[in-house]
C-alpha cells in the first residue's frame, strides 16, 4: 500500500463503549507514526463526546448507520457525507459487511480492514486475523505495523475530558468523599453476577472500609440500580440517568476503586485510571479485560470458561461462571485496592 500521498485519514471506530476504550491506543499509535496525518475518527454519536477534546484529532464525525427498516438505503447518504471529506485512506476497525460497505460507497482510494463477513472484496487491503486469541487492543494496534509504522512503545487507553464535565461531576459528588462506584448491571444475562451479591458487596463496604457508594450505569437502567441501593440498606450516589459519559468518567477518576463486569463502564474506569475491579466469566480477559494501569480481574475457574456468549448455554447451572464469584473475593480485592 502507498501511503506517501495520504495526509487525510478516518478511522472507523467500533460500535461498542468498551471496544472504543480499546481502540483508542491506535490514536496515538498512528499519531507518533504518521505525524504528518490529519487523523479524523467516524464514531457513533454517543461516543463522540470520549474524542471530542482530544488534540490528536482533526475531527470526530458522528456516523449513525444504525436502525432504520430500510437500513441499506441509509448507507448512501452516510457514504456521500464522508466521501465530500476527501480522506484518503480509511482504516475499519469494525469487522462487519455495512461498515466496509459504507467506505465502498464512499470511493476513497484506500481502505484497509480485517477480513470477513463476505466483505474482503470492498476493501483495498485486507488483514489475516491473528491465529491465537490476541488483546483486542493489539488487534487493534495491528493496523499500525500494516501500514509499516513503528509500535516501540506502550499504548494505553486515553481520554481527553474538559472543565466542564469536571465541574458537572464536582456538583453531583458535592459532600461525598472517599467513594466506591459501582455498576451493578449487565446488558448481557451471562455476565451478570447478580443484584443481591451487589448489594451484599455495597453494604460491607460502607460497614466495615468506611467508603461511599456511588452507582453508575446507563439512564434505563437507573430503576434496577436504586433497587440494589435499597436492598444494600446504605445511603448512595445514583448517577445513571444523571449523568453523562464524559462526566462519569470524571466521578469515576476521583473512586477510590471502581466495581463492575466486563463492560464498557469497566474499560472507561479503567481509561480514567482508577483501581478497576472486574468480575469475569463468560468473557475472555485475554481478549478484553479492561487496561487498566491498576487494577484486578477477578473470576473463577469452570471447565466452560470462557464461553463468549451473552446468554449462558448451560441448562444445569446457568450463569455457573458468575455464580461461583462469591461476595467475599470481590470485597478482599476492593478492601486489598483501598488501602493501597
Amino acid at each position: 500500500m502507498d501511503l506517501h500521498h495520504v495526509r487525510k485519514v478516518v478511522i472507523r471506530f467500533p460500535n461498542w463503549l468498551g471496544d472504543c476504550i480499546m481502540a483508542s491506543p491506535l490514536i496515538g499509535a498512528l499519531h507518533d507514526s504518521f505525524p504528518e496525518w490529519k487523523i479524523s475518527l467516524a464514531i457513533r454519536p454517543q461516543f463522540v463526546s470520549l474524542f471530542a477534546n482530544d488534540p490528536r484529532l482533526e475531527e470526530v464525525i458522528a456516523l449513525d448507520d444504525k436502525g432504520g427498516r430500510f437500513r441499506l438505503f441509509r448507507y448512501f447518504p452516510i457514504a456521500e457525507q464522508v466521501s465530500k471529506r476527501g480522506f484518503e485512506l480509511a482504516l475499519i476497525l469494525p469487522e462487519s459487511f455495512s461498515s466496509a460497505f459504507i467506505f465502498y460507497l464512499a470511493g476513497l482510494p484506500l481502505t484497509l480492514g480485517y477480513r470477513g463477513d463476505l466483505r474482503s472484496f470492498m476493501l483495498r487491503q485486507t488483514i489475516p486475523h491473528p491465529e491465537n486469541v490476541i488483546h483486542r487492543t493489539k488487534k487493534y494496534l495491528n493496523f499500525v505495523n500494516v501500514l509499516g509504522g513503528k509500535l516501540d512503545k506502550q499504548y494505553h487507553p486515553r481520554i481527553y475530558s474538559s472543565e466542564d464535565h469536571k465541574n458537572q461531576a464536582e456538583r453531583l459528588t458535592r459532600g461525598i468523599e472517599d467513594y466506591v462506584v459501582i455498576n451493578p448491571f449487565s446488558r448481557a444475562p451471562s455476565r451478570r453476577w447478580g443484584k443481591q451479591k451487589y448489594a451484599e458487596l455495597a453494604s460491607r463496604i460502607k460497614a466495615e472500609l468506611d467508603l461511599n457508594i456511588v452507582f453508575s450505569g446507563a439512564p434505563d437502567e437507573a430503576g434496577v440500580i436504586d433497587e440494589v441501593g435499597r436492598m444494600a440498606g446504605v445511603d448512595y450516589l445514583n448517577i445513571a440517568g444523571k449523568s453523562d459519559l464524559m462526566t462519569s468518567y470524571e466521578i469515576m477518576k476521583n473512586a477510590r476503586v471502581y466495581v463492575g463486569n466486563d463492560s464498557g463502564g469497566a474499560h472507561l474506569a479503567a481509561s480514567s485510571g482508577t483501581y478497576t475491579l472486574s468480575i469475569s466469566g463468560a468473557d475472555d480477559p485475554d481478549e478484553t479485560r479492561p487496561l487498566a494501569k491498576h487494577g484486578k480481574v477477578v473470576r473463577g475457574d469452570l471447565p466452560c470458561m470462557p464461553c463468549v456468549k451473552n446468554i449462558c448455554p448451560r441448562k444445569d447451572i446457568p450463569n455457573e461462571c458468575m455464580q461461583v464469584v462469591d461476595v467475599e473475593q470481590v470485597f478482599s480485592a476492593v478492601r486489598e485496592a483501598s488501602d493501597e
